[in-house]
Order: C-alpha cells, then structure tokens, then sequence
C-alpha cells in the first residue's frame, strides 16, 4: 500500500474516532447532569419561581414573623399525572387577624392559606412541611391560629422525562 494512502487512511480514522469520542463524551456529561442534578431546567425554573415570589412579597405585616421558608418540586401537589409543579413558599406567624392578613396579600398574586383550614395538612407537600414545622414550633402546627402560609405555586408540562413528575 502506498504510504500516501496510508497516512490519509490514518488521519480520517483519527478523525472519525475523535468525533466517535466527543459524541461518547459530551453524552456522558449529559447523562450525569440529568441524574446526579434532578434536571437543570427543573431547578432553573424553581429558581425563577423563586426569585418571582421574593419580587411578590417583599415586604410583610409589620408584626408577622418568618417561621420556615420552602422550595418543593415533583409531581404530586395536583392529581394530574406527567406534570411538574414547583412550589415556593414560607409559614409565618403574626397576631393579625385572617381578614387583615388576606387584605394584605390580596394584590401580591401570592396564595394565602391559614393551617387550621380544613384538611390542610393532608396533602403533600403540606403534609412534608408539618414535621419540620412540628420540629421547629415544638407544638402542632394546626393548633397554632397566627401560623398561615403565603405561597406561589407553578405547574408545568411536559415534564421533560424527570421521573419525579410523574
């Protein structure tokens, strides 16, 4: 074989497998992004919940008191299947009464929940939140007439093949 052909030979194949091994490489990375991370675009879009409720609420009843502030996301605060809901919130306590509280909120675009209401803490992930909150009060939380939760809450399809919205 004629060693010109040869070095060509050798080059393309150099090429093809370098091209072969950034294809293997760069799905790998994708690969231990999306498992070892939970899906950028899940925790970008929590994020941007995030950073949407702090604009909402930015300022609170004067005498009210922060008593746990939460971030959730998966796929079970509604019954709808294949649906990721992103949930930001935080509880606090204050000596207003509800009707003041809820006027107070009333143009922010934030929901108000109070937790003696009904069948509150049933629900996830409000039922996640009551053993954290049980932790921190030393009490039960339903029990306690100042604590309410404000809260924005997002849901979102498809829900980009992360197994937790499903």
């Amino acid at each position: 074989m004629d060693p010109m052909t040869l070095q060509r030979a050798y080059r393309i194949a150099t090429r093809i497998f370098a091209i072969f091994g950034a294809f293997v490489f760069c799905s790998i990375v994708a690969f231990a992004v999306t498992t070892s991370w939970k899906m950028p675009i899940h925790q970008f879009n929590l994020w941007k919940l995030e950073k949407n409720f702090q604009a909402l609420a930015p300022s609170h009843p004067t005498d009210s008191m922060p008593v746990l502030t939460f971030k959730k996301f998966g796929g079970l605060f509604s019954s709808a299947a294949n649906s990721c809901d992103y949930f930001v919130g935080e509880f606090r306590t204050s000596a207003d009464s509800r009707e003041d509280i809820r006027e107070y909120y009333r143009n922010l675009s934030v929901q108000v929940r109070f937790g003696d209401e009904g069948d509150f803490w049933i629900y996830y992930p409000w039922s996640e939140l009551y053993g954290e909150l049980l932790h921190l009060l030393n009490t039960f939380p339903d029990e306690q007439n100042d604590l309410y939760a404000i809260f924005v809450s997002e849901k979102v399809r498809p829900p980009y093949a992360d197994l937790r919205c499903w």
